[in-house]
């Protein structure tokens, strides 16, 4: 005779959407006005695989969904109350996705890469998503070694390092007629130049000067030869190249830090 076995929350037998199932479940209070949504998110280039807890109730399938659908769904669980908390891991695409869920007021982890399971060896995005969020229910609960989280760089760190490589081709041009030539080659206007090429400032300073920065703006950087390891990242997993797009918010024209 077999031995019934109790199913677990995580347990995949159980498929029931977890809002319908914490309207028919005999919860407390709070949870059911407040819930807590745990997302795992399976990150791809253009598409999020994401599955989703509602408080302790079963996980579904893992479903698809294009980033900013994604983003109108987080925003839209956000205003109706609950609270949102997601997880991935870090890869080639940056940090962008998480500075958005952060917009966002949800609460976003960043783990480093692991082996969600040692049993598969083979990649499933969707098992994947429904690991990341029974890691992120356990880490939450209080074990803290089922995710690594890492620390993101502030925007401030992040301007801080695209000014050092400005810094380094200012310092480069010595002369004033030299930085000159070069500043109307990068398309400055040549009236311009001259508050730039004639400043008497420290290289730091230059280096976050309006006039040096759409000079020295991401693009001409790349095409200088400046390696953009978001590109190569895409272009060794996927087999193409993405050229990196000009932020104007990144671009500083007070003159300061």
């Amino acid at each position: 005779m077999k031995k019934q076995t109790n199913t677990t929350r995580h347990d995949k037998t159980n498929l029931t959407p977890p809002i319908a199932r914490s309207n028919t479940a005999a919860a407390p209070g709070p949870l059911s006005a407040h819930p807590v949504f745990r997302l795992g998110l399976d990150v791809d280039l253009q598409t999020v695989v994401m599955a989703v807890q509602c408080d302790q109730g079963q996980i579904p399938p893992a479903q698809k969904f294009f980033r900013p659908r994604l983003r109108a769904w987080i925003q839209e669980q956000l205003a109706a109350g609950p609270r949102v908390h997601t997880v991935y891991e870090c890869c080639g695409f940056g940090c962008t996705l998480h500075e958005k869920l952060t917009a966002a007021a949800a609460h976003s982890l960043v783990t480093t890469p692991m082996r969600l399971s040692l049993e598969r060896r083979r990649k499933n995005d969707r098992l994947d998503a429904r690991e990341l969020g029974v890691r992120l229910a356990r880490y939450l609960d209080g074990h803290t070694h089922e995710l690594r989280p890492i620390r993101i760089p502030s925007w401030a760190e992040q301007q801080r390092r695209e000014r050092r490589v400005r810094l380094c081709y200012w310092k480069q041009w010595q002369r004033p007629r030299t930085r000159r030539r070069h500043l109307i080659a990068l398309g400055i206007h040549p009236s311009e130049v001259m508050k730039a090429s004639r400043c008497r400032r420290g290289y730091w300073w230059m280096s976050g000067n309006g006039i040096v920065q759409r000079a020295l703006n991401n693009v001409s950087l790349w095409e200088q030869g400046v390696p953009d390891l978001k590109a190569q990242w895409i272009e060794l997993h996927y087999g193409g190249t993405q050229a990196p797009l000009m932020d104007i918010a990144s671009v500083n024209l007070t003159g300061t830090a």
